[in-house]
């Protein structure tokens, strides 16, 4: 008798090789992109479909210019960089409190917080050749992951037990939950939220932009509007 064929991806260059697969899907992901360096880090990178995506969050505290973002003054209209837990207002819901842990700690585990002037300053918030994703963007990437919280987000940092979030699949692209600082520089939901800027303003109100978010009550991707004073 025949023996039955196991699909899967059985290209071993691919980053979703399966060693047990015994016929081609057409699954595999081959990882054609090249990492990129800011600010003295190199930032690790995977293709999704036709772009390639940062698969951890930006730690920069320079432009792509090698200018300096400015930081202190959340609440000002002006560009700023932040790390979790520097300001007075703050909770931390994971195992680790990110709100009185080193700088460095929350750095490596998290990356750094950006305001939207940040995100729209004419310097460049991210490497030559890169740029903060737009909608439309993010909206492919949710097509090429699908909207399953298995294959968006890492369990391990999520506090809601009842989010119950299984092992995943290997797709590169495992959210933490780190939070986000609001307009007026408080900052809340470490292991309740994940959230990234898009470049794109709200066409409706001016002081709007849009950003996707991954929340613990709703572990989705869909796009969320955030407002700015």
């Amino acid at each position: 008798c025949p023996e039955d064929e196991i699909g899967g991806c059985t290209d071993p260059e691919a980053e979703n090789f399966d060693q047990i697969a015994t016929e081609d899907d057409g699954s595999c992901m081959l990882n054609t992109c090249e990492s990129p360096t800011m600010d003295g880090y190199t930032y690790d990178v995977m293709q999704f479909g036709d772009l390639c995506w940062f698969t951890e969050n930006l730690r920069t505290s320079i432009y792509a210019n090698g200018e300096t973002i400015e930081s202190g003054d959340w609440s000002s209209e002006s560009p700023q960089v932040g790390v979790y837990g520097e300001a007075n207002n703050c909770n931390s819901c994971s195992g680790t409190n990110y709100c009185t842990a080193p700088t460095e700690t929350v750095i490596a585990e998290y990356g750094k917080l950006y305001n939207w002037f940040a995100v729209d300053d004419y310097r460049g918030l991210c490497p030559t050749g890169w740029e903060v994703p737009s909608a439309v963007q993010w909206a492919s990437l949710k097509d090429e992951i699908g909207n399953d919280a298995s294959n968006w987000l890492i369990p391990e940092g999520w506090n809601n037990a009842c989010l119950n979030v299984p092992a995943g699949t290997d797709l590169g692209f495992m959210s933490k939950p780190a939070g986000r600082r609001t307009s007026g520089g408080a900052v809340f939901d470490e292991g309740q939220e994940a959230s990234w800027w898009t470049k794109n303003l709200n066409p409706f109100f001016s002081n709007q932009a849009f950003f996707v978010q991954i929340h613990e009550v709703e572990p989705s991707a869909g796009l969320t509007l955030s407002g700015f004073d």
